[in-house]
């Protein structure tokens, strides 16, 4: 079954536009105890599929010694120094495409 990345694209697009046009009114909906405790599930409902994601991310593109030492020399490099993660993508790639052409996979 073929995925309809038009229409991925339309459904962000909307939430996108939807999310611009209530985000200025946050501040006040932090007032209400209701709409309060609605956006406090909703942060953790975002939380919990960002670690989910980040899980399911995990697992499947950690296959083999050096992808595991990549993915924890990026996250120490991420965390702890805060290099830009555009140069942590370029070095995997490097290292990688490296790793392959000498013929150690």
């Amino acid at each position: 079954m073929a995925v309809d990345w038009l229409h991925f694209s339309g459904v962000a697009a909307w939430i996108g536009g939807l999310f611009s046009l209530i985000y200025p009114f946050v501040p006040r909906l932090r007032q209400s105890p209701w709409t309060s405790a609605f956006l406090d599930g909703a942060n953790a409902a975002a939380v919990g599929l960002m670690i989910a994601v980040t899980w399911q991310l995990g697992v499947t593109s950690i296959v083999d010694i050096l992808t595991a030492a990549l993915a924890l020399v990026a996250a120490v490099l991420l965390i702890r120094f805060r290099v830009n993660s555009v140069w942590l993508v370029l070095g995997g790639a490097v290292i990688g495409y490296t790793w392959r052409q000498l013929a150690f996979a």
